[in-house]
C-alpha cells in the first residue's frame, strides 16, 4: 500500500521531555517529510522551541500509583487523554501514534500496513495497526493476556479514533485488590488494578465487538491465551523494535533488556497469522509451543531469582543486570 506523507498526521502525546521532545519532533519531520506533526501535551506546558505544525493543551487527569513497590504511577489516563485530544486534530486518512521521547529512524514501518491485509480480512479493525514488540506479551510466556504495546500505532485514522474511544481508568479498577484477594501472587505481587495499563486500552477496545471474561491482569487462561493469539493476528502487524519498526526509546535502552524472551516478535506473530488466518499448522507452530514454554519456566526462574536476591537484600545492586 504506496502511502503519502502528507496523508499521514502523527500525533506525539504526552509530557514534554526537554531532554528528548525536541529530537523527537525532529526525528519525524527528517523521516516523514510533508506529514502533520501534532503535538498533543499538557495545559502550562514550555513548547518554545519545537517543531509541530498543530498544537493542543489537556488539563492532565493525573497517574495513579497503583504499584505499592515500584512507585511508579499508572499513567494510562494520561494517554488517553493526549491520545484523544490529538486525534481530535486530525484531518488525514492515516495516523501514527508517539511519544515524546521516542526518536523515529526511519520509515520502513509502512512497507508493512496492509501487506496481510489482502491475504486474509482483519477482524476488529479497516486494516491492521501496525504495532512494536516491546512490550507485547506473549501469554504463553508471562500469563498477561490481551496486552499489546502501546508505545507506538500506525493505521487508519478511524481505527485509531475507535481504539482509544474508551472512558478513563477509574479508581474502582485502579484499586482492583485493595478489596480482593489476589490469585496470582508471582506476577506483579505488589499491583493493585485490575488491568495493566496495555491491557485496559485493547481490552475496553475488544468490549465493543466481543464478550471477554478477564478476571485480571494475570487471567491468562487456556481461551484468553487461544484469543489473544487469534486477536493479534487478526487486529495488529507486530514489529519488531529497532528493525521493521526502528524506533529508539531514549528514557532506557529496550535492547538490553533480559525480558525480551516474553515478548512476541515479528517472527512469532507471523506464525501466529498463518496459524490463525490461514489455519495452517505446520513445525512452526509446534516449534512456537514448545519454545514459548521453554521461555515460561525460564521467565518463572527469572522471578524466582529476583526473589531471592530481594531477600538477600542485593535485588536493587544488580537490577541493571537483570531486567
Amino acid at each position: 500500500m504506496n502511502i503519502k506523507n502528507n496523508n499521514i498526521s502523527v500525533i506525539v502525546q504526552g509530557m514534554i521531555n526537554k531532554k528528548y521532545t525536541k529530537d523527537c519532533l525532529q526525528s519525524i519531520r527528517k523521516q516523514l517529510p510533508g506529514s502533520t506533526i501534532i503535538l498533543s501535551t499538557w495545559e502550562n506546558s514550555d513548547v518554545s522551541d519545537l517543531d509541530f505544525d498543530k498544537i493542543i493543551f489537556s488539563k492532565d487527569p493525573g497517574g495513579y500509583y497503583c504499584d505499592k513497590s515500584s512507585k511508579t504511577p499508572n499513567n494510562i489516563n494520561r494517554q488517553i487523554v493526549s491520545t484523544r485530544a490529538g486525534i481530535s486534530l486530525v484531518k488525514t486518512e492515516y495516523c501514527l501514534k508517539f511519544r515524546t521521547d521516542i526518536m523515529l529512524n526511519d520509515n520502513s514501518f509502512l512497507n508493512y500496513f496492509g501487506k496481510y491485509d489482502n491475504i486474509s480480512e482483519p477482524l476488529h479493525v479497516k486494516n491492521r495497526i501496525l504495532i512494536c514488540n516491546y512490550h507485547t506479551c506473549n501469554p504463553r510466556v508471562q500469563p498477561l493476556p490481551f496486552h499489546p504495546s502501546d508505545w507506538v500505532f500506525f493505521g487508519r485514522t478511524e481505527d485509531i479514533k475507535k481504539y482509544f474511544a474508551l472512558e478513563l481508568q477509574t479508581k474502582a479498577d485502579f484499586t482492583w485488590f485493595d478489596t480482593r484477594k489476589k490469585n496470582n501472587r508471582l506476577i506483579f505481587p505488589e499491583y493493585n488494578a485490575k488491568y495493566v495499563p496495555e491491557q485496559y486500552l485493547y481490552i475496553k477496545f475488544l468490549e465493543n465487538f466481543e464478550k471477554l471474561d478477564v478476571k485480571a491482569y494475570y487471567d491468562a487462561s487456556n481461551k484468553n491465551i487461544q484469543l489473544t493469539e487469534e486477536y493479534f493476528a487478526k487486529d495488529f502487524v507486530i514489529l519488531d523494535y529497532g528493525k521493521e519498526f526502528n524506533i529508539e526509546f531514549k528514557k532506557y535502552n529496550p535492547k538490553g533488556d533480559l525480558l525480551f524472551i516474553r515478548l512476541m516478535s515479528y517472527e512469532a506473530w507471523q506464525i501466529l497469522f498463518k496459524r490463525y488466518c490461514l489455519n495452517q499448522k505446520n513445525i512452526n507452530w509446534i516449534k512456537f509451543i514448545v519454545f514459548s514454554n521453554i521461555k515460561k519456566w525460564l521467565y518463572y526462574l527469572r522471578l524466582a531469582l529476583v526473589k531471592i536476591l530481594a531477600v538477600l537484600g542485593i535485588k536493587d545492586f544488580i537490577k541493571d543486570f537483570i531486567r
